[in-house]
C-alpha cells in the first residue's frame, strides 16, 4: 500500500479511505472496546509446524480472524530486504521467495506512489534507504550482526551495535513491555502485517490476511494490538516490541511451500534464509 511521505497527516486520511473500501468497518468486540481486562476467548488453537530447525509456522483463528504466525531464531536466519524497483515489472511475494530460495518472505514497509521505501531500511548491513521523521514511522525494527533483535524508536546512533538489518515502519503495536501503544480506535479495518518478539528473543511475524472470499478478515490497528496482548495463545507467546508494517492490499506470505498472496505488488520485500 502507497503513500505520500510528503504529508503523513494525508496518508493517514487516504490510507482510511483504502481500508474503509478494500477492508470495510467492524466493531470492536467489547471486552476490548470497554478494556476491561477480560481475555479474548479464542476459538481454534493450533500447535507450532516446524519448517525448518529453528523457523516454525502457525495459523491460529482467534477471536473470530484468521491469523499466520511464523516464528524465528535471529541466530539461525538472517532477513535480507528484496526492492522492486518499479511497479510495472515488480515481482509477486511468492516469485521473489522462488528467485531468491527465500524460507520465509513478506511485505515490508509503506511505500511511495512513485514506487520508493519511505523510511530507513538496512540489509546485509548496507543503507538501503534513510531514516526520516514522519509521526506515524515511529517504529524500526532491527537485528545487530550477533543475531539480537530489537525495537529501536529513533535512528541508531553510533553507540548502537552495528545493524545487519533494519526496517523502519509503525506504528508499533506493543511496547518492549508488551503493553498496547494503540490508545483510540479508528474502526478502520484492514488486513494486516507486524514483525515483533516473544518472550525468549524469537521473531514472530503476524499477519492477518484479507481477501476477495473473505473481506472480514481485517481489524483496525487498536483492535490489533489489543489482540495481540489478550489472545490466549498469542498472549502464551510473550509478545513485545511490535510493530506494523504496511497491511491492507500489501498484505502477504511465503513460508515454505505455503503462500498467501499479497492483492498488489509491492516495492519492498523482507526475506529470511538460513545463515552461512
Amino acid at each position: 500500500m502507497s503513500y505520500s511521505r510528503k504529508n503523513p497527516s494525508r496518508f493517514f486520511v487516504i490510507t482510511m479511505m483504502i481500508t474503509a473500501i478494500f477492508g470495510g468497518c467492524s466493531n470492536t468486540p467489547a471486552s476490548i472496546q470497554k478494556n476491561t481486562g477480560q481475555k479474548i476467548v479464542q476459538s481454534i488453537q493450533t500447535q507450532w509446524e516446524e519448517i525448518r530447525p529453528g523457523l516454525s509456522f502457525a495459523e491460529i483463528n482467534a477471536d473470530g480472524k484468521l491469523l499466520q504466525l511464523a516464528k524465528i531464531d535471529p541466530t539461525k536466519f538472517r532477513f535480507s530486504i528484496y526492492q522492486n524497483e518499479n511497479k510495472d515489472t515488480a515481482k509477486t511475494i511468492k516469485e521473489i521467495h522462488n528467485e531468491q530460495n527465500s524460507l520465509l518472505t513478506f511485505n515490508g514497509q509503506f511505500f511511495t506512489e512513485d514506487f520508493k521505501p519511505t523510511g530507513l531500511l538496512i540489509s546485509n548491513s548496507e543503507e538501503k534507504n534513510r531514516y526520516v521523521r514522519a509521526e506515524l514511522l515511529n517504529g524500526i525494527f532491527a537485528i545487530d550482526r550477533t543475531g539480537k533483535a530489537r525495537l529501536l524508536s529513533s535512528t541508531p546512533d553510533s553507540a548502537e551495535p552495528a545493524l545487519d538489518f533494519a526496517i523502519q515502519s509503525g506504528p508499533v503495536l506493543l511496547d518492549k513491555n508488551g503493553d498496547p501503544q494503540i490508545e483510540s480506535d479508528t474502526q478502520i479495518a484492514a488486513g494486516r502485517t507486524a514483525v515483533g518478539l516473544d518472550k525468549d528473543g524469537n521473531i514472530i511475524v503476524i499477519i492477518l490476511k484479507q481477501s476477495i472470499l473473505n473481506f472480514d478478515n481485517s481489524i483496525s490497528l487498536y483492535y490489533f494490538s489489543h489482540l495481540l496482548k489478550d489472545d490466549p495463545f498469542l498472549h502464551s507467546l510473550g509478545l513485545n516490541s511490535v510493530l506494523n508494517l504496511d497491511g491492507g492490499t500489501s498484505t502477504g506470505l511465503m513460508i515454505g511451500n505455503k503462500y498467501y498472496p499479497e492483492m498488489e505488488k509491492v516495492q519492498n520485500v523482507i526475506i529470511v534464509k538460513n545463515k552461512l
